[in-house]
This record gives C-alpha cells, structure tokens and sequence, in this order.
C-alpha cells in the first residue's frame, strides 16, 4: 500500500510524499531483500519526491527475470 504523508524535504519546504512499503516485481508486490528505504531526489529542483525501498543484488536478479519473461515472443 501507499500512503501519502505530508513531509518537509531537505530545504525545509513542504512536500507530500508517497511512501511505498514495497516494491512491484513480475506484478506482485514484495518488500526489497535490503533493510532501509532511500529517498528519490528531483534532479530539476532537489526535492525529496518519494522513499522507495533498498533493493538488493536478489531483487534486481527477479525484477531483470520478470521483464524478459514480459518480453518473450514480443517483436516490433
């Protein structure tokens, strides 16, 4: 689930941020193998957009699995 939590980011300006508990993989959502969540930061104005959870060497394995399972037979 996502919720929405009003927040400040580094600046100090207020900000809403989602924060997901989990991470969406092959279409299910599990929780990242690494303990800890980051923030993702704006590139444009250096705001803190979101806390997304740390994923490791496993869940990136699953995640690169699943998208070619996706694209298997797909042709362009």
């Amino acid at each position: 689930m996502i919720d929405a939590v009003q927040t400040t980011d580094r600046a100090g300006r207020a900000t809403e941020a989602r924060q997901p508990r989990r991470m969406i993989i092959g279409g299910e959502l599990l929780s990242g193998s690494e303990r800890g969540d980051f923030w993702l930061i704006s590139l444009g104005d250096g705001r803190e957009i979101v806390r997304v959870p740390k994923a490791g060497a496993a869940d990136v394995a699953a995640a690169v699995s699943a998208a070619r399972r996706a694209f298997e037979g797909f042709s362009c």
